[in-house]
């Protein structure tokens, strides 16, 4: 009688010295998961177009819904260091970039996003990143050409933007740009110009998108979003249903143990 009451004690200890550990783990992994769960950090450099309410509001306040930390600068560029941010994403006419900075970003292995006009006032041939040689007017429809991480769902054919007779600006030519993936294109008839196009460099990822490329409408919304998503620096985040899983596995472990203790 001693031994079988001994050895029930003995497996209930270890089952609760297992549970023990188990809600510790829990907490602790929560814990430490909790700067990972913090909003990803994104700066827009404002085009200034359709005053009173621009274009880098409108980005803002959508990324902003979608659970994004969005900053606002104004077109005439950022007012301070950009280090803080995991996505930039340039508009502006107006701003050269003098420094380096999106370059430098970039090396960071973080994300850039060049929209409209901006890779012009940058400067395609100072700027190898933005992964284009020239630019050219065009028209008629943007067609999606691949599937990419950066059109979400979309599948090849889909028209995204509409020129009509034009002209609309956008970027031609990655010759010399290995790396470079051109995911829209307008019809060759009308200048085969670029609309969408990622890059690959130097550790960072860049995308241009053509000026029609804006959440307010459901496809533009997808592609703003995703291409967050794949510029996103990657945060390893563990989830309240992830901690408790592993919690119940280590009390099944626990369990399982004290009653094979039991059992001898």
């Amino acid at each position: 009688m001693s031994s079988v009451t001994f050895g029930r004690k003995s497996g209930t200890g270890t089952f609760h010295r297992f549970a023990k550990s188990g809600i510790a783990v829990c907490i602790i992994a929560y814990a430490l998961a909790a700067p990972a769960r913090a909003a990803t950090k994104v700066a827009v450099i404002d085009s200034g177009y359709s005053q009173p309410v621009t274009v880098g509001q409108l980005w803002c306040a959508f990324l902003q819904n979608n659970g994004y930390d969005c900053t606002l600068y104004p077109k005439t560029g950022p007012t301070e260091p950009l280090n803080q941010f995991d996505v930039v994403v340039d508009m502006s006419e107006e701003w050269t970039d003098p420094d380096g900075i999106l370059a430098q970003h970039l090396q960071k292995g973080r994300g850039v996003i060049t929209w409209g006009r901006a890779p012009g006032a940058l400067g395609l041939s100072i700027n190898p990143w933005i992964g284009a040689n020239d630019t050219v007017n065009s028209c008629d429809e943007l067609v999606t050409l691949v599937r990419d991480p950066i059109l979400g769902s979309i599948p090849p054919g889909t028209v995204v933007a509409f020129c009509g007779d034009g002209p609309c600006w956008n970027l031609l030519d990655t010759n010399g740009h290995p790396d470079a993936k051109v995911l829209a294109r307008f019809p060759s008839y009308c200048s085969g110009g670029i609309g969408i196009l990622r890059n690959t460099w130097e550790g960072g990822q860049s995308v241009y998108l053509f000026e029609q490329i804006n959440p307010t409408w459901v496809l533009g919304e997808e592609i703003v979003l995703s291409t967050m998503r794949t510029l996103s620096r990657p945060i390893p985040a563990t989830s309240l249903w992830t901690l408790l899983t592993m919690a119940g596995a280590l009390l099944a472990a626990g369990v399982t143990i004290a009653a094979r203790r039991r059992g001898r």
